[in-house]
């Protein structure tokens, strides 16, 4: 019997992202769909075959002998297939932006009956399954989409936080973070320098008890920067000579809330000493 492509999920993340365009760029490993038991139910019923892929599924249908754009069993028109987003809440939290799942009792991704390649996030009308982040929800399967499988797309955005820099050393008028890559010499990522104030700052205060006769100062970035698991490189720290050619990105269990401009901003942040 002949099989064709019914149907695609994929999931992608912001943090996967690698720079440049096309397919691929920005898809996920370590997130995973689970269908509903009622869902492995109705692909029995028709046939239908669930096949896992590195970022998601596909489902693959027996078509007509006959008529090869046409299921060998007739889709029923009430035919919903519900899976639950999964993966490792913590370290998802950790580089995620959960607050669009958060703000919902019951999240579900769906396509509304719809090809559209993104699903949209709403409230869903069944619990969300425990242990679940979301419930990913396809309805509206026709025939028709054995000619042009969709290819639909669970999205998810990376964390966006400040990245500060902690300099402990000799005074340095001249502190600053020269960013060098190539790729970004249209937009280089800026730092403001300032002092290392204690006030509103757990990680300034912990350096000031441990260096009280040395300078402090901290550089933190002027934006925002989404969370990238491919590092950010050619960030160097100079001042009245070179202290580092490049800095390593702030670690992700490096975290802190600090108070900028009068407004706590989530940070990561990355400690030099010399």
């Amino acid at each position: 019997m002949n099989h064709r492509l019914l149907l695609r999920i994929g999931i992608e993340h912001g943090y996967e992202y690698r720079g440049g365009e096309g397919a691929g760029q920005d898809r996920s490993t370590v997130l995973q769909l689970t269908p509903r038991p009622e869902t492995l139910t109705a692909l029995a019923g028709h046939r239908l075959v669930l096949r896992s892929r590195p970022d998601g599924v596909e489902v693959v249908a027996p078509v007509d002998a006959n008529d090869l754009d046409r299921c060998f069993i007739a889709l029923a028109p009430d035919l919903t297939l519900r899976f639950d987003l999964q993966g490792p809440a913590a370290e998802l939290a950790a580089y995620s932006d959960l607050s669009g799942l958060r703000a919902l009792t019951a999240p579900c991704f769906t396509n509304d009956g719809s090809t559209k390649a993104q699903l949209t996030l709403s409230e869903g009308q069944q619990a969300l399954a425990r242990g679940a982040l979301a419930t990913v929800e396809i309805s509206g399967l026709a025939d028709g989409w054995l000619a042009a499988p969709p290819n639909f797309v669970v999205a998810l955005a990376a964390r966006e936080v400040r990245w500060i820099y902690y300099y402990v050393g000799e005074a340095d008028e001249n502190l600053a973070i020269i960013d060098r890559d190539p790729d970004r010499a249209k937009a280089p990522l800026t730092f403001a320098v300032e002092v290392a104030d204690a006030n509103g700052d757990r990680v300034a205060a912990s350096l000031a008890e441990r260096f009280p006769d040395r300078a402090r100062m901290r550089l933190v970035s002027e934006q925002a920067l989404p969370c990238r698991r491919q590092p950010r490189r050619y960030l160097a720290l100079e001042g009245n000579r070179v202290i580092t050619s490049e800095l390593p990105n702030p670690g992700l269990d490096k975290q802190s809330t600090v108070d900028i401009d009068g407004q706590a901003h989530e940070s990561l942040y990355h400690v030099v000493i010399t």
